[in-house]
């Protein structure tokens, strides 16, 4: 009985500087908003796309992420990586943001192969400093429009796309969302 509670005593000493820094660690976390999100892809595949700000204490900055990514080159892409996904910086302030949208969502009107590079970086759960070039390129598959948003690393090309259905959904939903959005962030 004396191990046991001495082994209790010993984890609970060890909690404490963890419990007592917990909240200088919570006031550290940036918080991220949701503007939009829905679900992109076939049945058997469901893409998140989604809208959202990050806010720090002394900045907000907007994303866009396009899901998880599939490894593979320009013809072929295999998609086993359900925990990274890429997210692409639109802007600081909401007109940033609705002008980086209008201008990925008026890709889909150019000429196939037509690309943009906008800055974005592949993590888990949140975007991080690891910033790097992210190319959206026009492509066709029978009457689908669609994008594909690619990185390249180590000589292999991480990509997925995105229909024109559905970023036209989720563009939809932004606007109908605008007035709630200006209002949470005062712009």
């Amino acid at each position: 009985m004396k191990s046991l509670f001495g082994k209790l005593l010993f984890v609970l000493c060890m909690a404490i500087p963890f419990f007592s820094s917990a909240q200088n660690f919570k006031e550290k976390i940036y918080q991220k908003r949701d503007i939009v999100e829905l679900e992109s892809g076939e049945e058997n595949e469901h893409i998140p796309l989604e809208i959202f700000a990050m806010k720090a204490p002394d900045s907000t900055r907007f994303y866009l992420s396009v899901g998880p990514l599939g490894v593979g080159d320009n013809v072929m892409q295999i998609h086993f990586d359900p925990l990274f996904e890429l997210f692409l910086e639109i802007g600081e302030t909401l007109s940033q943001t609705e002008e980086t949208l209008y201008k990925i969502q008026d890709l889909y009107n150019q000429a196939e192969g037509t690309s943009i590079q906008l800055n974005g970086c592949l993590a888990v759960g949140y975007p991080n400093k690891e910033i790097e070039p992210v190319t959206i390129t026009r492509k066709n598959f029978m009457v689908t429009k669609y994008l594909e948003f690619s990185v390249v690393r180590d000589g292999y090309i991480r990509a997925t796309s995105v229909p024109k259905s559905d970023f036209n959904s989720l563009m939809l939903t932004y606007k109908l969302n605008r007035k709630r959005t200006l209002k949470e962030f005062k712009q």
